[in-house]
């Protein structure tokens, strides 16, 4: 299917649109975790709000998937492989656990084995350990969902929706998902239980790094969307590729230390779970609501269900850390 062959919007407007919306609020991810501080900066930048753009590439691209072109309306097929590559997206969260888990634990241990290198170079060691085990693990879930549901791509059913919540072949698959994502905050809540401080950055970005950043997140949600031509579970898993994570984390590392970074780690793996509860609640409400009216309550469903009561629980467990020790608390807080 070319760039053209696509109802409706091109798949070429999808993926740009995706794209500055990414880049968008890359920049203002890395904005929030340097200005603010860890907590308050990572949960800012999990808000429910990284997984809009390649949710919205997928549904412009898949949406009138098989209608005329001159008479689009949203099929059976186009709001399946939109769900498929929504649940998709939860897997690729997923492999998100253990990439933050290596960003907070990998620095130190490097940085103790070898003494003598230098802050980039271990930088360099954490970004090549993080990025290949996400891709391996990536290619793994991809394989696997391929494998246990061949029809992913079928699209002989150009008929109007007849189930727009979630067709019953789907339901296992989303069971998974939330399963999935009831883990991932479990994750979070054990590993915030012993957060590290969290101290403001010291360092300004410079406006060059923060274009830098956004162009990449552009480039990586671009490339997740177009990957739904060719599936939409890979669209899905690559969706999440944590350039956002990766370029916010590495840049203040460089300008703010590590401290920063990884004080960051923990409120951005408890929050993420937030963009998961997103894709559960826009898979079975975009059918029936548009994407517009799912996206709003689903990102109502993730702030309330997941973001602000993390926001709540680490400061909690901040205060009970540090009680007696007022600098700390600000310091983790980001309250001055």
């Amino acid at each position: 299917m070319g760039l053209s062959a696509i109802p409706g919007l091109p798949l070429w407007a999808a993926i740009l649109i995706s794209a500055l919306f990414a880049a968008t609020i890359c920049i203002v991810v890395s904005l929030a975790i340097e200005r603010f501080g860890g907590i308050v900066g990572g949960l800012l930048g999990s808000l429910p709000l990284n997984v809009i753009p390649p949710a919205l590439g997928l549904w412009l691209q898949f949406r009138f998937q098989g209608s005329p072109f001159h008479d689009p309306f949203l099929t059976a097929t186009g709001l399946e492989n939109f769900q498929r590559g929504l649940i998709s997206i939860i897997g690729g969260m997923l492999l998100n656990v253990p990439f933050l888990l290596m960003w907070q634990h990998l620095p130190s241990f490097i940085g103790t084995r070898f003494p003598s290198w230098a802050p980039s170079r271990v930088l360099a060691a954490v970004l090549v350990i993080s990025i290949s085990c996400w891709i391996l693990l990536a290619i793994g879930i991809v394989s696997l969902l391929s494998s246990l549901n061949p029809q992913a791509l079928a699209t002989g059913n150009a008929a109007p929706i007849s189930a727009p919540v979630l067709p019953e072949h789907l339901v296992a698959l989303y069971g998974a998902a939330a399963a999935i994502t009831a883990a991932m905050i479990i994750v979070g809540v054990i590993v915030g239980w012993s957060s590290p401080p969290a101290p403001k950055g010291k360092a300004s970005v410079p406006f060059p790094q923060l274009l830098l950043r956004g162009c990449l997140a552009a480039c990586a949600i671009g490339a997740s969307v177009a990957l739904g031509q060719v599936s939409s579970y890979a669209a899905g898993v690559a969706a999440p590729f944590p350039v956002i994570f990766t370029v916010s984390l590495a840049s203040v590392f460089l300008s703010s230390g590590s401290s920063v970074s990884t004080g960051a780690i923990c409120p951005l793996l408890l929050g993420a779970s937030s963009n998961a509860v997103f894709s559960l609640v826009a898979c079975l409400l975009t059918g029936s609501l548009g994407f517009g009216l799912a996206a709003v309550i689903s990102f109502v469903a993730g702030f309330f269900g997941v973001s602000a009561p993390s926001y709540f629980y680490l400061q909690w467990r901040n205060r009970v850390l540090h009680r007696g020790s007022g600098d700390h608390t600000k310091l983790a807080t980001g309250v001055e």
